[in-house]
């Protein structure tokens, strides 16, 4: 009976997160659409920006999520750490997608063409892939524990180099260092482990 009422109270508390929701989006799109003021050297085509950079922020800020949880897994070993940070790269790279979209559709209409080799789009995109072979990581690794560390130590070593290298910059090599390290950092991770397991099975 217990177990039932929780469900129930769970189911009533996620109907009205996603009824508060609703109503704070639609409030948004008449701020955007109907308070906003019109631009005036882009006109309306500057509104896609209100949804292009809240994408991003909303992106970023997922994958750093990741990466923290992945710290705290790594200490605690508690599963519901390794959940969250699946969990917000995935949410990460909906909403990465969407502000790739966002601002190809703004490049279109703005340069004439969806995409350009300028270093926040390419920066974005890197990440988007970066985020996307986490995921791929993840399924690749049949053992739960062994998948949660993997997966920890990609998200770590990748946020690391994000927030905290010295005179990091938005350039595609840079980008690609990010992918390499969090490869690099999991395949060195994996060896590791490895090697202790062997050592404490002789």
């Amino acid at each position: 009976m217990h177990v039932e009422g929780g469900k129930v109270k769970a189911g009533c508390t996620g109907f009205l997160l996603a009824i508060v929701g609703a109503g704070v989006m639609l409030a948004a799109l008449a701020m955007v659409f109907l308070v906003a003021p019109r631009e005036a050297t882009m006109g309306d085509v500057q509104r896609i920006f209100y949804f292009h950079v809240a994408f991003a922020w909303v992106g970023f800020l997922a994958f750093l999520v990741t990466g923290v949880s992945g710290a705290l897994y790594l200490v605690w070993r508690a599963q519901g750490l390794d959940w969250l940070g699946s969990s917000s790269a995935e949410v990460g790279l909906v909403f990465i997608s969407a502000a790739l979209l966002a601002g190809s559709l703004w490049a279109r209409l703005t340069w004439g063409t969806y995409w350009t080799r300028e270093p926040r789009l390419t920066i974005s995109a890197l990440q988007w892939l970066v985020y996307a072979a986490y995921l791929m990581l993840r399924r690749a690794v049949d053992d739960p524990q062994r998948r949660a560390r993997l997966g920890a130590v990609y998200g770590i070593t990748d946020e690391l180099h994000q927030y905290f290298v010295p005179s990091r910059s938005a350039e595609g090599l840079d980008a690609l260092a990010d992918a390499l390290g969090s490869f690099l950092g999991a395949w060195l991770y994996a060896r590791v482990a490895r090697l202790a397991a062997g050592a404490v099975s002789r």
